[in-house]
């Protein structure tokens, strides 16, 4: 027998602006403001620069406010858009996604306007946004009854742990553990083997379809279970024992089990599509990433940055920018097409993140090379500020509507 689901409604909520109607419009362009402007400040700072006054080490600033300023917007957009096509109900908007958002905003201003004579109190006003996107988030799913993205909310809730372990490293701990920066890492790799094996075969099937394609990718089995459940373990393992052996192994397990997941997506027949084939290129990042850092635990010659950059800057980073770009596309009613300037922005990133990954190796131009991946990083995101941004405020751009 059957029980029909009760859907609780939501009254729609009156925005003065598009910008506060859905959740991707503040946080996505709140995510590529602050990617250039945190990037362009560790690049001075690795110049010399004392740019940061912040009670953090530059190198440890940089690697949190990746993780849990640009990252966090990035998956606060996302969320906040997703959660009300999953329970059907009207997207978090008003008075509520700007308190939100604000929270978020106050975060990046403590961080990094931050001097030491306060770190208590920036830390304080850093770590309450997490807490309350882990209650928007979990009363919307609660509310429209849609128990199967529960989950999420796990993973927003072990972010907020990680985001405060960071603080503690930090102001308490005579030798940083780097334990939260570890688990954060570790989340959303997990979130992106989750929820991008949702996603990248799904959208990839809607194109071939409508190119009229005979490819398929292979829908969701009991191998991508497994891989799923695989990935969990190596890099929770990772995540409490990073020089471990045995982490190593699980971690190259679990580079294989993903490379061949992605494999059966058959994402080389959506070429011909930037907006498709960019989800399989953020992707393979994953694999490229667990295997580079788990030969870091096996092969002392392997440097681990590079494995910890091929999962920050090329899976976090490159599958962002692909899900921003798709979404804003799409939820501004516009053709899902990727433009030039699209594909610029995806160029770019990829780009910034192979340059970031081939530094982190003893090669000759290493620090040009580290700065290039910088600069790169930069003009993507600035591209996508101005680009999308015009999107997002409610403007758009000649030619893009349906």
């Amino acid at each position: 027998m059957h029980t029909r689901m009760r859907v609780v409604p939501r009254y729609p909520v009156k925005s003065p602006s598009d910008f506060l109607t859905s959740g991707f419009r503040p946080f996505f362009l709140g995510a590529g403001i602050v990617a250039v402007v945190d990037m362009a400040l560790w690049l001075a700072a690795y110049s010399g620069m004392g740019v940061i006054p912040t009670f953090y080490p530059a190198t440890a600033w940089h690697a949190r406010e990746m993780l849990f300023g640009y990252g966090a917007a990035a998956i606060a957009g996302f969320l906040l858009t997703a959660v009300a096509a999953w329970t059907g109900r009207a997207p978090v908007a008003g008075r509520s996604l700007l308190n939100l958002f604000a929270l978020w905003l106050a975060g990046r201003i403590a961080m990094t306007m931050a001097s030491g004579v306060a770190p208590v109190a920036s830390a304080f006003v850093d770590v309450l946004f997490f807490p309350a996107l882990l209650i928007v988030v979990a009363r919307e799913i609660i509310a429209g009854g849609n128990w199967r993205n529960l989950p999420v909310c796990g993973a927003v809730g072990l972010l907020a742990i990680a985001n405060g372990m960071t603080h503690v490293d930090f102001l308490w701990e005579d030798d940083p553990s780097g334990q939260g920066i570890r688990l954060g890492l570790s989340v959303y790799v997990c979130l992106i083997v989750l929820i991008g094996g949702r996603i990248v075969p799904n959208f990839t099937n809607n194109w071939f379809k409508r190119a009229g394609s005979s490819s398929r990718s292979t829908t969701f089995s009991y191998f991508d279970l497994v891989v799923i459940l695989l990935t969990a373990v190596a890099v929770g393992s990772w995540t409490l024992s990073p020089e471990s052996r045995t982490s190593g192994l699980l971690l190259a397990n679990a580079a294989i089990g993903n490379a061949l997941r992605l494999v059966r997506w058959n994402g080389y027949n959506a070429s011909a599509e930037p907006l498709v084939w960019i989800l399989h290129f953020g992707y393979a990042w994953v694999p490229m990433g667990l295997l580079l850092l788990g030969l870091s635990l096996l092969q002392p010659a392997i440097p681990s940055d590079a494995g910890l950059h091929a999962l920050s800057a090329g899976a976090i980073g490159t599958m962002t920018v692909a899900v921003m770009t798709r979404a804003t596309l799409g939820h501004t009613g516009r053709t899902l097409h990727a433009d030039g300037a699209t594909f610029c922005i995806y160029t770019l990133t990829i780009f910034a993140a192979v340059a970031r990954v081939v530094a982190a190796f003893p090669v000759e131009h290493q620090i040009q090379l580290l700065f290039l991946a910088g600069i790169q990083w930069c003009a993507a995101f600035t591209l996508f500020s101005i680009r999308y941004g015009a999107l997002i405020l409610g403007y758009g751009w000649k030619g893009s509507g349906r």
